[in-house]
């Protein structure tokens, strides 16, 4: 019973603090975060806790080859955006879970080793980030009062989503555990509600830089991948999420760098 509390808590806490950055801040940056190991960090957690750290760390290996399809699954809901078809928000979210489920399918063929399974996310995200380069970033203009309705929504969603990866991962294996730790569980929700909130922009936006954010989970997933075994789940955890966070602070340096000299010029 403390994991399931445990499970939706934490999954409740990494929805609104996306809404909460992207409604105060913005969506780009909210976009960013969306790329923060935390739906990923919740799954590879209980995980490991559930089935041992020699499952997590096997489903750590495929976690790192399926962010390509959860930047498919963000390419998907691109594509709803762009068709005829409506209502707008129920076809984007078809066209991104079907491409995430398709993806996923694919990349589960392969065997992987270690350095196959890093290279593959490391070449996709500047693919991805190429492909949504003319999407324009946007901000929020005055933010909607959150209600009741729409935190329940978000976090009826995300804890959903966690329970399920983490409770048919012993039924499955490591390898579609893997995979489906990868889904983007926190984004997902966050996505749909800043599009139904606040229009289409503000989703693209997010879509804009969701892969930039993605450098963070690839090395949080590879650190997992090298200390859970070695230095249990929790300390595995501290670590990963501390060189998660080093990378986007350094990134968002960069970022700030560039917008200084694009200013003075």
């Amino acid at each position: 019973m403390e994991l399931f509390i445990a499970k939706i808590a934490s999954s409740i806490l990494a929805v609104l603090v996306l809404s909460f950055i992207a409604e105060r801040v913005s969506p780009r940056a909210g976009g960013i975060m969306a790329g923060y190991p935390l739906g990923t960090a919740i799954a590879l957690f209980f995980i490991g806790l559930e089935n041992g750290l020699e499952f997590a760390t096997d489903a750590a290996l495929y976690t790192l080859p399926g962010f390509v399809a959860a930047m498919m699954l963000a390419a998907g809901y691109f594509i709803g955006l762009r068709t005829a078809l409506r209502p707008r928000v129920l076809i984007s979210t078809i066209f991104a879970f079907g491409a995430f489920g398709i993806t996923s399918f694919l990349l589960k063929l392969p065997s992987y080793n270690i350095y196959m399974a890093v290279l593959i996310p490391v070449i996709a995200i500047p693919v991805f980030t190429y492909a949504f380069r003319q999407i324009e970033n946007t901000k929020v203009g005055r933010p909607v009062k959150t209600t009741p309705t729409i935190l329940l929504i978000r976090a009826t969603v995300a804890a959903a989503m966690v329970l399920i990866i983490t409770g048919v991962a012993s039924a499955i294996g490591p390898v579609w555990s893997g995979l489906l730790a990868a889904f983007p569980v926190s984004m997902v929700p966050f996505l749909i509600m800043m599009h139904l909130t606040y229009g289409e922009n503000q989703a693209l936006t997010i879509i804009k830089n969701y892969p930039a954010g993605l450098g963070a989970l690839v090395i949080y997933t590879l650190t997992v991948y090298l200390c859970y075994q070695t230095l249990g789940v929790a300390i595995g955890t501290l670590l990963s999420f501390a060189t998660a966070t080093i990378y986007l602070v350094g990134y968002a340096s960069i970022l700030k760098s560039k917008e200084k000299r694009a200013a003075i010029l």
